[in-house]
Formats: structure tokens, sequence, C-alpha cells
């Protein structure tokens, strides 16, 4: 299945950011569909940043 036509619109559904998002899991070589309950975690970790990890661990 080719990707591009399918990128092109969902570069209109979601926001800038959030295509760059996407963009990065795939760039790095992996899709959605791969990603483990571990990824999704770890990503939601990372990107809540210092302040939102001290209130999950306080």
């Amino acid at each position: 299945m080719k990707a591009q036509p399918y990128l092109e619109m969902l570069s209109r559904i979601v926001t800038p950011a959030e295509f760059r998002h996407i963009q990065a899991i795939r760039d790095a070589g992996m899709t959605c569909e791969h990603m483990t309950e571990d990824h999704d975690r770890i990503m939601s970790l990372m990107l809540i940043g210092p302040a939102g990890r001290a209130k999950l661990f306080t």
C-alpha cells in the first residue's frame, strides 16, 4: 500500500503539529499499528514534560 495519498489526506485532518508527531513515528521506521502499549506510555510521558511527570509521581 502506498502511503503518500494517505499522508496527504492526514495532513488535512490533523493539525500541523499532530502531523509532525505522526511523521516522526514513521521516520523512526515504525507505524502506529506496530507500537506497543509501552511505546505509547513512553511517548506520553515524554510529551507531558518534566512538570507533568512530577505530578504523576507525587
